[in-house]
């Protein structure tokens, strides 16, 4: 113990030096950028409100044009004598206001529990509120909350790279990572980047208390430092609840010491952090897990074609749909509330109603599907650790146009490009020789980098797992230092005439702990996805098998000229679109196929008509036709999503091709089914693999 305390003054000295030059770093960044940042800056409405002494209120933006163009960054600044005194404001009880209603007040009518969205990010609104008290509602004036935020990550990343060696080249290394090009260019987000300071820091005590052993009252003290900061961090973005699973098998399994042996004080030091947890974090809580939270979207979204092209998986037989838009996710949730559970409403993103029945499917999706969920955390650690290192053709981040900065960064690339080759086998190296050393402590930190690197799978994107490439400094971090420490032993034991190699015994000790880690690592990461994939391979068959059985009925296609060699096939028979738009209706259109007379790819364009972007469902499906299974059609199973604002327009082929579809039906007793797919069943499908695998 007296070894953590005599290092503090100088480790504090070194996280006081990181935290002013990142935050340095970081308001220069943002002084100087000179892009487009977003940061759904139109729900910081009751933040300007506050900080103009008119209440924590949403005002009637159609009766403030400058607070809207101020809201929407048409301008950088409002005077607050620019909001009218009288201004009407909205109900914080979103649900109660109908469509037209809100649409009075918020330019997304659709988006009725917006209130709730800003409800749990209460303490980023809040931050921002205060600066703008103090320094006038301008977005100018959060250059000390971006500086802040980036300071605080860079202290966080410094404590990780503390933990495995020593502290000048901690801080090198943590400089190294806050400078990283996509950490950088995140921070304009600052909704996206301000996870990352709590993110960092949780896994940082995370991997205190996996290293230290702590007296029961340090322990419980760390555990409610840490339930501090994620109950702080909630409010700023939900995202830091995946914090919480791994802090706390960490504290009760995995730290130091004999855990039924020291039950007491693992269980009074978990309870001390989720006690602080929920103490600090209970107005957000209460939204979140109460009012709505759109989190069920979010993960749905995630699962669409888009992102599994990102993660480098899929199947050749079925995919969960696309395109990656909001309105697409929820006409899908829509739909199943309706077939399912007999719901009929149009549902609105951000309320308890969305959330129950987005989270009903998501279940369903969670039951039916695991392997393809545990694949795409598998990709998702793969992606980091290979993919996130600066593009040699531009190693800047985003809009950096200085002469100097350029040149920083093209040194900084050549250094990187060394550091953060070969990702995934630095990784499994830098685990091995953990392992080998520590098994519990190899173990533990196997488990924190499937957990943290794994969970972007859930919607895989830059701006939600940029924080997550500190995996890859870290093991660079580990070798080096580990390398180093082998050149010194080896230069003393030159100097002093001792054996090469040293203690016998001790390195077959950690030759049997890397077997064993090695055992434990192949076992784990591979046993449950076998199982898995043989629970769902039955799971999915019978799906499809009730797909394929689902009666259906032919439909007339009228053949219009959709030009660039390509025609449109318009199926007849669908019902008009709902006239009030109340609700998602659905068919399920099946497209048969027959080759040519030579095998082909066939790409169907399902086309839809709409006058806004995010209800165009537009995308296209590619099925392979072989002559040999001639007579045996394939057949392209297609849910159609469809409403007044997005209509559905028919099957676009390339006129070459048109002879190749023989039929269109559509299904007849779909309601049943709980999941519709986007597949391909070609002749011989039984046979296919039944899950997603790697793609890269």
């Amino acid at each position: 113990m007296g070894k953590i305390w005599g290092k503090l003054p100088r480790d504090g000295c070194a996280a006081l030096a990181v935290f002013a030059i990142s935050a340095g770093a970081g308001i220069v960044y943002m002084a100087t950028f000179d892009g487009q940042a977003y940061f759904a800056q139109h729900m910081f409405g009751p933040a300007a409100m506050w900080a103009c002494g008119r209440g924590f209120e949403n005002p009637m933006l159609s009766r403030t044009p400058a607070l809207t163009d101020f809201l929407y960054s048409r301008r950088d600044c409002i005077d607050c004598g620019e909001i009218p005194a009288d201004i009407p404001l909205a109900p914080w009880d979103g649900e109660s206001l109908s469509v037209e209603e809100w649409a009075a007040y918020h330019p997304h009518p659709e988006y009725g529990g917006w209130v709730n969205c800003q409800r749990f990010h209460l303490y980023l609104l809040g931050s921002v509120a205060i600066l703008w008290r103090v320094l006038g509602v301008a977005w100018s004036s959060l250059l000390p909350l971006y500086g802040l935020l980036f300071g605080v990550t860079g202290v966080a990343s410094y404590g990780l790279f503390r933990l495995m060696m020593g502290r000048a080249p901690a801080v090198v290394f943590a400089l190294l990572f806050v400078a990283a090009p996509l950490h950088v260019q995140q921070l304009p987000d600052l909704r996206d980047y301000a996870k990352a300071p709590f993110f960092l820091t949780a896994i940082f005590l995370t991997g205190f208390i996996a290293k230290q052993r702590l007296s029961g009252r340090l322990f419980a003290g760390v555990c409610a430092l840490c339930g501090v900061v994620l109950g702080i961090g909630v409010g700023f973005r939900q995202d830091v609840l995946m914090c919480i699973p791994p802090f706390v098998v960490v504290a009760l399994l995995l730290a130091p010491g004999r855990p039924l042996r020291e039950k007491g004080k693992r269980l009074a030091g978990v309870s001390v952090f989720l006690a602080c947890f929920v103490v600090v974090g209970g107005p957000i809580l209460r939204v979140l897990f109460v009012k709505g939270n759109n989190s069920s979207h979010d993960t749905l979204i995630g699962l669409n074609k888009y992102c599994s092209d990102r993660l480098g998986v899929g199947s050749p037989v079925y995919d969960f749909g696309d395109p990656f838009l909001d309105e697409y996710t929820r006409a899908v949730v829509e739909s199943y509330d309706a077939r399912m559970n007999g719901g009929g409403d149009r549902l609105r993103h951000y309320t308890a109603a969305y959330d129950r029945a987005g989270s009903g499917y998501f279940r369903e999706l969670a039951l039916m599907f695991p392997a393809d969920l545990a694949v795409r955390a598998y990709a998702s650690v793969l992606r980091i650790v290979d993919e996130m290192r600066p593009d040699p053709s531009a190693p800047w981040p985003r809009d950096v146009e200085n002469g100097g900065a350029r040149l920083f960064y093209r040194g900084y690339g050549a250094v990187t490009g060394v550091l953060l080759t070969h990702g995934r086998y630095a990784m499994a190296l830098a685990l091995l020789l953990l392992g080998a050393y520590d098994l519990r402590l190899g173990i533990t930190a196997l488990f924190l980098l499937g957990w943290f690197a794994g969970y972007p799978s859930l919607r895989f994107s830059v701006r939600h797992c940029f924080h997550m490439q500190i995996v890859s400094y870290l093991a660079a971090g580990f070798l080096v230092q580990r390398g180093c420490d082998a050149a010194g032993a080896l230069r003393e034991r030159v100097k002093t005439g001792k054996p090469m190699f040293g203690d016998r015994i001790l390195w077959r000790r950690y030759g049997f702990n890397a077997g064993v880690f090695a055992l434990i690592a192949v076992a784990a990461t591979s046993a449950p996805l076998w199982a898995l994939r043989a629970y769902q391979d039955l799971r999915v068959w019978e799906l499809l098998r009730t797909t394929a059985a689902a009666p259906v009925e032919r439909m007339e296609a009228r053949r219009e000229t959709a030009g660039d060699g390509r025609v449109v096939l318009k199926p007849l028979g669908f019902a008009e679109p709902d006239p009030s738009g109340a609700s998602t209706q659905t068919e399920y259109l099946v497209v048969e196929l027959e080759p040519g007379p030579r095998n082909e790819s066939v790409a169907l364009t399902f086309a839809y008509e709409t006058e806004d972007a995010q209800w165009d469902f537009t995308r296209s499906v590619t099925a392979e036709l072989r002559q040999a299974e001639q007579g045996k059609p394939t057949r392209v199973y297609f849910p159609v999503y469809f409403s007044q604002k997005s209509r559905f327009k028919g099957v676009v082929v390339a006129e070459s091709q048109a002879e190749c579809v023989t039929g269109l039906y559509r299904a007849r007793d779909f309601e049943g089914i709980p999941v519709l797919l986007t597949a391909v069943l070609c002749p011989g499908w039984q046979d296919m693999p039944l899950h997603f695998r790697l793609t890269r």
